[in-house]
């Protein structure tokens, strides 16, 4: 078992869900002749690396139970 490689997969792991699960939000307001409108927008801005993150992540986990030090 490789503790290195184990811990940089785990490390991988970690970043991906906070990848997967960050967001923010962006509102804006505009004031047409008295009518007030609100646009509540969701951003993910790093949602696409999520699943890559994590798949190497994981891969790196299983490999490195397997490598002798």
């Amino acid at each position: 078992m490789n503790k290195i490689v184990i811990g940089i997969g785990v490390v991988l792991i970690i970043a991906g869900l906070f990848s997967q699960f960050y967001m923010f939000t962006e509102t804006d307001t505009k004031n047409i002749l008295g009518y007030r409108e609100t646009d509540t927008d969701i951003k993910k801005p790093y949602q696409a690396f999520a699943l890559p993150v994590l798949l190497l992540g994981v891969v790196l986990v299983g490999i490195g139970a397997f490598l002798k030090r």
